[in-house]
């Protein structure tokens, strides 16, 4: 055997094994049939003597609890789980020391669903760790990764090993050996690495275990790090458990997944692909492979036969042993019966590589291309499944030459591969590959795909990524030389990529040859750097390569190729110059060159407008020629070029400092946007002359991750652009938005900040299991000598790691704008194609959607939003051969040439990232090409849907019939009673728009309520208050806006123009006055309390200069907010008035106001005012253990049938967290203060909460706030009442939080055998990191008296102008409003402002689809089609099969 042969074939026998596994239905195993075996440590957080500061666990010893740790409900509410709410480093369970100790593996297994940081740690270090010198294991969750670190480092680092997470429970097993990690979800290895680390010395006796902590140390804050989630059934063993251990501990996860999958598909999933590259038959010890015609001239068939995993014989054969029936036999190939033989291949373009099929999407006469159709039973019963190849003529007949396979007996959620072969026949049109399934003697049978007889065109395969091909390539300028016409790409980082056909690369790198231009290092080093007294260069430092090349072509010019090339001192600063090289070679560094020196520069101080990087020149229809450049600094910028010398008019190239100098305030702005999600950057300018559009592409977000392209355009000129008014106006996006209007602009013109303008063409995404490309940007685009567009870009497939070269063909949408194909170029073009070979299922990414991490409110925030907008994944259509889209979505349409319309019908889910919405439109062009990074042969599509949302679409197998049964049941439209005038009973200003606002304080004067709130304006989760607003009542049932009373920004002392925090007003001696809080830039940065005066209820309030109470008066100090929420209480007592102002958050505080209400009173006499004299801090006595006051006080009395204030003081607040309102009674307003308890839980909706309490014509009403209307939070809270009452011995009932308020109508739905739609009962949770909630639905017998069956039905949220439209909200848990959530119901929070969520939580009432006259069936408007429904004791969604379990009755409480 040839040694070489041998050596690489035992190299790459791991990464060629084949192997399948059989999904098999797991049942969950009782507790004493776990592993036991080495088993430390088992905690399952229900042990006796939680929260108590300590614990015994199950399993291990003594749990000690620190800082804020809960136990809530865990994943299926059947126990209880830990729950840590904030990632403080003090939230945490520490156990016991040495726990690993003396042991050289070890396995932890637990539940989770994370939110941030460290699930677990093991070290023996006490203190804090040191970079490269960590030692320790542990791992890092969030909700959208595992990360598992293991270090026992001297100077280095190891890789961290990643698995991805859903952001719910899921159960996590990590296995560590000295030979490697891997992490299990669900039971499945997901990560893994092999990296050898010595674990054993980590497990001392003296080690450290946690969870939810970690002792990384950050110097800045002080603090060590913590962990947010949740926790449960947390175990650790002292050895790596098996792959069946570790199934056996994840079994109840694995059959939750197992039941979610069958309840969500229930159907049988089929997947069809055609191959035509090769089959393997053994014969003995004879092995024949069946291959293609090669058309490479170094081809080499490869097989090699192994036994027991070790190599015991090779051999290869050439393209010239290809007999004429397309196969080569390897003769005595397995020295035994029982070897394996792998087959291998070689060719020029690929190396060696395994053997693989190709996909084949057309059959040749002659040709044998595999069939394997895969069929996994997803239905709740046992099918009996067989297959069919049926060949059709032209005229659509069936011919007799049937194949059919034997049937095969599939189990719930079994799999079987069917495999068959066809053999090209000139009088077949087509094959159809049919799937029959039985169960229950019923018989279905399902199109599993098309194969058509057909010629069409499929790009040859194209070279692999390489260091000598596409490799590093950055910011890519592509050029045809009209001289060679060869293409040359240039490249950041001095690199040049040449071809002759824009497939095939040639990198030349120059690197080690030049670094930057020298005039421009030399004007760097003179005029921008600074040095230390020992001369040592301090700042700036010169990058040592160049960035962003953009070529202008003089003809005629003795140096012909004019290079502008980006040199800067770091990265992101505004250190930078332009500078100009000509050159007479287009390869810039391979011939003679000369330089011009710098063009522009930039320095890093408020005279430059922009950053001098990133130049484009572009000639325009008028013969005038422009120099574009500019970053997210302060936007892109243009001026004109002088085609002469290369150079910018309006620049003084006299010197350097006249560069400097005229470069200042200089140029005209066509985008302003002001840095926001790192964008824009890298313009690029083209002209089309068949649109009459000018094109400007430009860059935004991080370039190693969420790198995306936005196009903008104009018909104008842009000397008329230049010498018009408005500039950077002009530019237009595909709704006619001006991408150049700076982020105050865009709010203005009805934009938001949670949105980027600019039509998205491209950006990261992944389309079916392909690659996840990232950081795809700073292109160029250009038009060859035939016509054809492409735009040339650089693309990563792993985020901030090498990026590659990327050409990629344009077509253009028939409104003018450009559509890339998703796939690298590699000859495709437009032609036309079968209608058979479009039949299938396809992978569709709607790339040019754009998808925020959840925390990005505000697109103009830039450094904390790295990698802001998420990748776009892909979801499947089947396009079916009767023109409608599979499960019942819409239909479809082809031109019989090259262009497919897609009509959708009903709305996808966008978690699913289904983003069509019902009465879209798609016009998709579909091309042949070649899956360069998949290595094979594909069919895609790219284009728009009616809004311009760009889309990309590749098939992905032959099925082309959904096996999911649509039944459409034809309804009639109805009306039902809808409820009005409950609870918000603000949330509006005078036009009837939304206005959060929070902190309410009435006030009652004569016949009106006045009732105040500071005004939330935030898209984030951070306090967003401009001013305080007003609103009127004369019955606390209909509600007047009267505007602002005062802004934030009119208080002189303030320290920023955004904290219009909690206030309260009142009347004095005719005069109002408004006591409120807000950060003080006098007090050291604290928040203060200050008084604004007025001659009218509403305003406008005048502050009075100073503040009231300043937050460095107060002692303790806890925080740089103890001084807030303040409350004023005014009485006469024995003829004497006092004047009582109150405040506090965790401490609180009471004094008296002098007379002027605008002083306070010096009790004492001596001339100051001090804390503990004439400000006291207050105590609480009673209070249960664990609850502390936290804020909002509010001061009440009760009033006798005179009007006199009587009995004891009412303390109403804020206590614990999440916040629950609480009282407390004192018979001084000094105190003591004892508790009298709690009268409300923590809301649904908002974390914090904030009384206020007034009698009204007779009644005591309690106001508070939540956030309870869209897109509702802590953040953006909105005001409610509750009458409430008090008990005959003073105490204060519980007061529910309802939906319905004082006016509101409740409902109930029952079903036919008179049960209640309703939720089990629940408290809300202490811990942020349970929100949103997402509750189950159930029904109940005896639902009459129960707040859990109670329903506002009101207008629907996605269209509140249809009558027959209803969104249902739980009357007791206010805003939770039943949703769909794949084919179930449950109950959530619309927690965003997404159309598609408000129309899950929308529905259409309907007459009773079972036909009883009074009765209502809800069809979901997001699905339709589909009805809540009774399915046992839950609630699903469903096609109405059941017609009696979808029809209720609706009646008013």
């Amino acid at each position: 055997m040839n040694k070489t042969l041998k050596k690489v074939l035992s190299g790459v026998i791991s990464a060629s094994m084949l192997c399948s596994a059989l999904a098999i239905p797991h049942t969950a195993l009782a507790d004493d049939a776990l592993p036991t075996d080495g088993l430390l440590m088992d905690i399952t957080f229900d042990e006796t003597g939680t929260s108590s500061g300590s614990f015994n666990a199950t399993v291990g010893g003594t749990v000690t609890e620190h800082g804020s740790v809960s136990y809530v409900d865990n994943y299926d509410g059947s126990s209880k789980a830990l729950s840590i709410s904030t990632d403080a480093a003090g939230n945490y369970l520490e156990l016991p020391k040495g726990l690993l100790n003396g042991k050289d593996a070890a396995t932890f297994s637990f539940w989770i669903k994370p939110s941030s940081r460290w699930a677990f740690m093991t070290t023996p270090v006490s203190d804090k760790q040191n970079f490269n010198y960590e030692k320790y294991l542990g791992m890092l969750a969030s909700s959208s990764g595992y990360t598992v670190e293991r270090y026992n480092n001297s100077g280095t680092r190891l890789s961290s090993v990643n698995a991805n997470a859903s952001g719910d429970w899921q159960y996590v097993t990590a296995v560590f050996t000295a030979d490697g990690t891997k992490v299990y979800v669900n039971g499945k290895l997901l990560a893994s690495d092999t990296a050898a680390v010595d674990i054993k010395s980590l497990f001392t006796a003296d080690a450290s275990t946690w969870i939810g902590h970690g002792n990384w140390y950050d110097d800045k804050t002080g603090k060590f790090e913590g962990f947010s989630g949740m926790i449960d059934d947390f175990k650790v063993y002292g050895r790596a458990l098996n792959e069946t251990e570790i199934n056996q501990l994840a079994a109840k996860a694995i059959q939750r997944e197992q039941e979610e999958a069958v309840k969500e598909k229930n159907c049988l999933d089929i997947n069809t692909q055609f191959y035509t590259n090769y089959s393997v038959t053994e014969s003995g010890n004879n092995v024949t492979v069946s291959v293609p015609s090669p058309s490479e001239d170094k081809y080499e068939i490869i097989a090699a036969s192994y036994s027991n995993g070790v190599l015991t014989n090779a051999a290869k054969k050439s393209k010239s042993d290809v007999t004429s029936d397309k196969t080569v036999t390897f003769e005595n190939i397995k020295k035994n019966e029982n070897d394996t033989v792998k087959v291998f291949v070689w060719n020029s373009i690929d190396g060696l590589q395994p053997l693989s099929d190709n996909k084949a999407f057309q059959i040749r006469t002659g040709d044998k291309v595999k069939v394997k159709t895969s069929v996994t039973n997803y239905t709740p019963s046992e099918q009996s499944v067989s297959l069919q190849i049926v060949p059709f003529d032209k005229d659509g007949k069936q011919s007799d030459a049937v194949q059919t396979l034997d049937s095969v007996t599939l189990g719930i959620m079994d799999s079987y591969d069917f495999t068959d072969y066809i053999t090209g026949d000139s009088n077949v049109s087509y094959y159809k590959v049919l799937v029959s399934s039985t169960a229950d003697d019923k018989t279905a049978t399902y199109e599993a795909g098309y194969l058509p007889t057909a010629s069409v065109e499929f790009p040859d395969a194209t070279p692999a990524d390489s260091a000598d091909t596409t490799e590093e390539a950055h910011d890519p300028t592509i050029f045809k030389d009209p001289v060679s016409h060869r293409y040359y790409a240039y490249s950041t980082h001095n690199l040049v990529f040449e071809s002759d056909d824009l497939i095939n690369w040639e990198k030349h790198d120059y690197r080690s040859e030049i670094t930057v231009p020298e005039k421009a290092k030399k004007f760097i080093d003179d005029n921008y750097q600074q040095t230390d007294k020992n001369g040592k260069i301090i700042y700036p430092t010169v990058n040592t390569t160049y960035w962003a090349p953009d070529l202008y072509y003089k003809e005629g010019d003795e140096y012909p190729y004019w290079f502008y090339l980006s040199t800067s001192c770091g990265l992101g600063g505004r250190n930078s110059v332009i500078s100009l090289i000509k050159a007479k070679s287009p390869g810039l560094w391979d011939g003679e060159y000369e330089d011009a020196g710098v063009v522009i520069a930039s320095k890093e101080n408020s005279n430059y407008n922009t950053n001098c990087i990133d130049a484009n020149i572009f000639t325009d229809t008028d013969g005038k020629t422009y120099f574009i450049w500019g970053s997210f600094w302060k936007g892109i910028y243009m001026a004109e070029l002088d085609t002469d010398t290369g150079l910018v008019k309006g620049i003084d190239y006299t010197s350097d400092a006249t560069i400097l100098s005229s470069g200042q305030k200089f140029g005209t702005r066509l985008f302003s946007t002001p840095s926001g999600v790192l964008g824009p950057e890298g313009p690029y300018t083209v002209y089309n002359k068949d649109t009459g559009y000018r094109y400007m592409f430009t860059s935004y977000g991080w370039l190693g991750t969420n790198y995306n392209l936005r196009v903008a355009r104009t018909n104008k000129t842009f000397s008329e652009i230049l010498s018009g008014s408005n500039p950077h106006k002009q530019l237009l996006d595909q709704k006619g938005r001006p991408v150049g209007a700076t982020y105050s602009d865009q709010v203005k013109e009805g934009g938001s900040l949670d949105e980027l303008w600019g039509y998205k063409m491209s950006g990261s995404f992944q389309l079916g299991d392909g690659i996840e490309y990232v950081g795809s940007g700073h292109n160029s685009a250009f038009q060859d000598d035939d016509g054809q567009w492409y735009l040339v870009q650089h693309c990563r497939k792993v985020a901030d790691s090498i990026a590659y070269l990327q050409v990629k063909k344009i077509l253009w949408t028939e409104d003018g704008w450009p559509v890339i194909s998703p796939l690298v170029y590699a000859g495709e073009k437009e032609q036309k194609i079968p209608k058979e070979m479009i039949y299938g299922t396809w992978d569709l990414s709607s790339v040019g959607q754009t998808i925020m991490r959840d925390d990005v409110t505000d697109v103009s925030k830039s450094a904390a939003y790295k990698g802001a907008d998420l990748p776009v994944h892909s979801s499947q259509i089947i396009l079916q051969p009767d023109g409608t889209i599979g499960n019942g979505i819409g239909t479809w349409d082809y031109d019989n040439d090259h262009t497919v319309t897609l009509n959708f019908d009903a709305d996808g889910n966008n978690d699913n990232y289904e983003f069509y919405q019902s009465g879209d439109t798609m016009k998709l062009f579909v091309m042949t090409g070649y899956d360069k990074d998949k290595r094979e042969s594909a069919i895609i599509m790219t284009g728009t849907d009616q809004n311009s949302v760009a889309s990309f679409a590749k098939k992905s197998n032959a099925v082309s019939q959904s096996t999911k049964t649509v039944n459409r049941i034809e309804t009639t439209p109805t009306t039902i009673t809808k409820s009005t005038n409950g609870n918000p009973i603000l949330g509006f200003d005078a036009d009837g728009k939304t206005l959060y606002a929070g902190d309410p304080a009435a006030y009652v004067e004569d016949d009106t309520v006045y009732l105040y709130a500071g005004h939330d304006t935030s898209t984030g989760d951070s306090y967003v208050m401009p001013e305080w607003v007003c609103y009127t009542s004369k019955d606390m049932e209909n509600w007047e806006y009267k505007g602002s009373v005062m802004s934030a920004k009119d208080i002189s002392w303030r320290s920023n123009d955004t904290s219009a925090w909690a206030s309260q007003v009142i009347k004095h001696n005719g005069k109002y006055y408004l006591y409120f809080c807000t950060w003080d830039k006098t007090s050291s940065g604290k928040q203060s309390i200050g008084v604004a005066v007025s001659d009218s209820p509403t305003g406008p309030f005048k502050d009075i200069g100073t503040p009231l109470v300043k937050g460095t008066l107060t002692e303790p100090q806890s925080s740089n907010w103890n001084d807030i929420d303040p409350t004023v209480w005014v009485e006469t007592v024995d003829g004497v008035e006092h004047r009582y102002l109150a405040w506090g958050n965790t401490n609180f505080y009471v004094c008296e106001l002098n007379d002027d209400m605008i002083s306070v009173k010096d009790l004492d006499n001596d001339g100051s005012i001090t804390m503990g004299k004439d400000v006291l801090q207050q105590e609480f006595t009673g209070l249960q253990d664990g609850l502390g006051f936290t804020e909002a006080p509010w001061i009440y009395r009760q009033q006798d049938a005179d009007g006199n204030y009587t009995g004891k003081y009412y303390l109403f607040g804020a206590f614990g967290w999440r916040e629950q309102m609480g009282y407390a009674t004192s018979d001084s307003m000094y105190g003591p203060w004892t508790w009298g308890g709690i009268i409300m839980e923590p809301t649904a909706t908002s974390n914090t909460n904030h009384p206020s309490v007034i009698d009204f014509k007779g009644k005591t009403y309690f106001i508070y706030h939540n956030g309870s209307l869209v897109w509702g939070s802590g953040f953006r809270r909105s005001v409610c009442v509750s009458e409430m009452t008090f008990n005959e011995d003073s105490t204060v009932p519980y007061i529910d939080e309802t939906s319905t308020g004082l006016t509101g109508t409740a409902s109930f739905i029952t079903t036919a055998d008179n049960k209640y739609l309703g939720y089990t009962a629940f408290s809300n949770p202490s811990d942020d990191a349970s929100y949103p909630l997402k509750k189950q639905l159930t029904v109940t017998a005896d639902g009459a008296d129960l707040k859990t069956t109670q329903w506002e039905i009101e207008k629907g949220k996605s269209d509140s102008t249809n009558e027959n439209y209803v969104s249902i909200q739980a009357v007791y848990k206010p805003g939770l409003y039943l949703c769909v959530d794949g084919t179930n119901v449950v109950l959530t929070q619309q927690d965003t402002t997404s159309t598609a969520l408000a129309k899950k939580m929308t529905f259409k009432t309907v007459e009773a689809i079972d036909g009883t006259v009074g009765k209502v069936s809800f069809e979901s408007v997001s699905m339709p089609g589909y009805f809540i429904t009774v399915s046992g004791d839950n609630i699903t969604l469903t096609d109405g099969s059941n017609t009696t379990n979808c029809s209720f009755p609706v009646t008013n409480k």
